[in-house]
């Protein structure tokens, strides 16, 4: 509480490089998904995706693979 998924993902990624983080948010703002990618995110999903989009995005990321919310996907290639 009191931070936010991009500054908890810095923080996380100081004390362990190693690890995968999916973010799960509302935010469709390309900038906050871009600062999440810069700070070592691996996943970003927008809190409306359907059920098999989230696990298809848990699987891949566990696997070491990066996934990007469809939606996200298409506003950056609009822009």
């Amino acid at each position: 509480p009191g931070i936010g998924g991009v500054e908890a993902t810095r923080r996380l990624m100081e004390t362990n490089p190693e690890e995968r983080i999916l973010m799960l948010t509302v935010s469709e703002e390309e900038e906050n998904l871009l600062a999440a990618i810069q700070v070592g995110a691996r996943g970003y999903i927008l809190k409306n995706a359907d059920a098999s989009e989230l696990l298809e995005a848990i699987q891949r990321v566990h696997a070491g693979e990066a996934m990007i919310s469809p939606a996200m996907t298409f506003r950056l290639l609009q822009v």
